[in-house]
């Protein structure tokens, strides 16, 4: 199962998952290898689900989770990651967190999204990618009660301010097929 590990023929798994911890499993019925058959299962299932395996950091292992990090860590990360990607006008990362499955209308404690910042600093590539490919909501108000589009006008932005106006009519009118 790629964990250290050593089975004895009471039905004991020892199972060591590196600088993590420790787990002693003793359920008797046996394999033709001695190894205890729900023991074996236990730690495959453990591989499957959390990224404990050696080489996890090597696949593609975005659906496991990492019992070592806390979720609000998790949380707060991508809260910055997309908010420094907007205010960075880097497309590519926000398209990789996009595709990651993030929620592209995440906020900050004050309310701001991504939408907010790229517009309020004039990134109109990223302010173009959130509005078409992610369908963030145009109209969020921040903690002071700034959309998106106040941002934009504010910083003197004209062209975010006309790409943003632009998506709040197609809201108002969407053509129909």
């Amino acid at each position: 199962v790629g964990l250290p590990a050593k089975s004895g023929v009471s039905g004991t798994v020892l199972l060591v998952v590196p600088n993590i911890m420790g787990i002693c499993l003793w359920s008797p019925p046996l394999d033709m290898w001695g190894n205890s058959c729900r023991g074996i299962q236990f730690c495959q299932e453990l591989v499957n689900v959390y990224n404990f395996h050696n080489y996890d950091n090597l696949k593609h292992t975005e659906k496991k989770m990492d019992p070592t990090r806390l979720r609000i860590d998790t949380l707060s990360q991508d809260v910055v990651n997309i908010l420094f990607g907007a205010f960075n006008g880097d497309v590519s990362a926000l398209r990789r967190y996009y595709l990651l499955g993030l929620d592209m209308n995440i906020a900050d404690y004050d309310g701001r999204t991504a939408l907010h910042v790229a517009a309020a600093e004039g990134q109109e590539q990223a302010v173009r990618f959130l509005l078409e490919m992610c369908n963030v909501n145009v109209n969020t108000k921040d903690r002071w009660g700034f959309t998106p589009l106040e941002e934009a006008e504010r910083f003197e932005h004209p062209e975010v301010a006309k790409l943003l106006i632009s998506s709040m009519k197609k809201m108002e009118h969407p053509e129909t097929d």
